[in-house]
């Protein structure tokens, strides 16, 4: 038998994003590993569009397969378990995967892993510097994540200590990129550019260093308020009609995200007593953060791990590479009816079976009597934590009802000195406004009676023209003459005051 035969053939199929990639890994050697990128028909759109990233997969996933069992020398008949990204990612890219997946699984027979992408990116440093020894810090950089992980066991547990806020490192540079109108992605050129330039010459805010953020925030990162920065600094610029200098521009904002990324990477090793930190992701290609990483980490002992460029991209020796890890652990296939999970969490290492438990937060809910009797002692503590601060619970308010006494008592006098003060005003305005409705009321009576007086004179006067009119219609002739046009009645003028 051939050195390496005997042990297990892993198919991994990436299809997060744009890349179409199909790996094969045995013995955690890789024996091919391709990939199909549509990057070039979104450049246009200046982003991804979901839409012609799903269509790209299903156009060149056989031809990729096809190429990648070519390279390996192996058959679909040699595979022992089939392994596909899951999540996170586009629902409509990750479905064209997971679908061609359980095709593959279905037609073999052979067991299907749906596996979290993300934690692909660290499980693919196994395939260059062996078995990634535990605990380790795992630092995430790419376009969608930038996340902090204690990672005890790449194959189920893992527990996320922080992560960006906002915008991730990769989607910052590529809209630093727009703003100094570099080709799309922008992250590579912005990353030239800052080579280029004095990251010393402008100093733009790190998001989360200062104050209470600081250790509220130890493990997370912010970069929405750093690219706010620049556009502003480059607005500045254009109107005092200054030389806006791309390469320092560049330089500053990349010292300022690098900064931020290692020195939390490194504080998180030495606060878990890590040894090891294992950068993964696309951004994972940026020559500064390697640089710094690198420099930091040295000066406090810890080991920094980061694949060659070549895996910082999606790839589908990420995904072979973490489905080993699974196959060799003895856990249970995916449930053959799972679906993608575009913000699948990045605890959760596999679509495992209802009841099994793959992520390290997760502990506490083992099965079994020891899983009841931890939750017990946690509900225990709880209780008795609090039967601790209940005395100073009540203190606080009993202080609270004693300070809401002594105001109330203080404002007092105060009141009644503003109420003894607003007397002379109020009496002075009802005296006032007395007069005013005195004079009204006589104004109103006098109209009245002049009004009531006209009227009796306009009745009394329509009355004698009604007997004039009677008499003479009894003179008239049997044949009258055809009406005329018709009595226009004008009424005397009246002396009354106009309405306003």
């Amino acid at each position: 038998m051939l050195e390496g035969m005997s042990e297990p053939l892993i198919l991994g199929i990436e299809s997060t994003c744009d890349e179409t990639g199909v790996a094969f890994v045995r013995g955690g050697k890789l024996l091919a590993d391709v990939t199909a990128s549509s990057m070039d028909q979104h450049a246009r759109y200046g982003g991804i569009i979901p839409e012609i990233a799903s269509r790209a997969h299903l156009e060149s996933f056989l031809p990729t397969l096809e190429q990648a069992a070519s390279q390996a020398g192996v058959k679909l008949a040699d595979v022992d378990a089939i392994a596909c990204a899951a999540g996170p990612g586009l629902v409509g890219s990750l479905t064209v995967g997971i679908s061609a997946a359980k095709a593959i699984s279905q037609v073999l027979g052979k067991p299907l892993y749906g596996l979290n992408h993300v934690i692909g990116h660290l499980a693919v440093a196994r395939l260059v510097h062996g078995e990634l020894t535990t605990p380790f810090i795992g630092l995430i950089v790419s376009g969608g994540h930038s996340n902090l992980l204690l990672v005890r066991d790449l194959a189920g547990d893992i527990v996320e200590l922080g992560g960006t806020l906002d915008d991730a490192a990769g989607e910052a540079f590529d809209k630093v990129g727009r703003l100094l109108n570099t080709p799309y992605p922008g992250g590579p050129h912005v990353d030239r550019l800052a080579r280029e330039g004095d990251r010393n010459a402008i100093r733009f805010p790190r998001g989360l260093a200062a104050g209470k953020d600081k250790e509220r925030h130890r493990y997370d990162f912010s970069f929405s308020g750093l690219k706010t920065a620049v556009a502003r600094y480059i607005e500045g610029l254009e109107q005092r009609g200054e030389e806006v200098r791309r390469e320092d521009i560049c330089a500053g904002f990349s010292e300022a995200v690098n900064d931020s990324l290692t020195s939390k990477a490194v504080r998180a090793a030495l606060d878990h007593g890590c040894k090891t930190i294992v950068v993964g992701g696309g951004f994972s290609a940026n020559s500064r953060l390697r640089e710094l990483l690198q420099e930091r980490a040295e000066k406090a002992g810890v080991e920094v791990i980061i694949p060659p460029i070549r895996f910082c991209t999606d790839n589908g020796a990420q995904i072979a590479a973490l489905g080993e890890c699974l196959y060799r652990a003895g856990l249970p296939a995916s449930p053959i009816d799972f679906g993608p999970d575009s913000s699948m969490s990045l605890e959760e290492v596999y679509m495992a079976p209802s009841g099994e438990v793959t992520d390290g937060s997760s502990a506490v809910e083992n099965e079994g009597k020891e899983g009841k009797a931890r939750l017990n002692d946690l509900y225990e503590s709880a209780y008795k934590g609090y039967e601790k601060v209940k005395p100073a619970i009540e203190q606080a308010a009993e202080q609270i009802k004693t300070y809401a006494g002594q105001a109330a008592e203080a404002a007092g006098p105060y009141i009644e000195q503003a109420a003894k003060a607003a007397t002379p005003y109020i009496e002075q305005a009802a005296k006032v406004a007395g007069s005013y409705i005195e004079m009204g009321a006589e104004q109103i009576k006098t109209l009245s009676a002049k009004t009531g007086e006209k009227l009796s004179n306009l009745v009394a006067k329509n009355t004698d023209e009604e007997s004039a009119a009677a008499s003479a219609d009894k003179a008239a002739p049997e044949n009258p003459e055809e009406p005329g046009e018709p009595e226009v009645i004008t009424l005397p003028p009246s002396d009354l005051p106009p309405l306003k």
